[in-house]
């Protein structure tokens, strides 16, 4: 989890393991591509998190790509 992306302000630890995405299961990381494009952003996703062996929800924000929360 990049410090200052859009994952990081939403609470996403690294270790989290995405489970599923508005309701859509993830099983690679280009599972997430569909919800990344750009009329996204802005939104936020339901994701279903996998945490020290509990499942949690977060919303989280979509920002563009690269998104580092105002880092270069």
């Amino acid at each position: 989890v990049e410090p200052g992306s859009p994952a990081d302000r939403a609470g996403v630890l690294l270790g989290d393991a995405i489970l599923a995405v508005e309701g859509r299961p993830v099983a690679h990381a280009s599972d997430l591509l569909p919800f990344l494009e750009p009329e996204r952003i802005g939104g936020a996703l339901r994701a279903r998190l996998w945490r020290a062996g509990a499942a949690t929800e977060l919303p989280i924000p979509v920002g563009a790509r690269g998104e580092t929360g105002g880092r270069p």
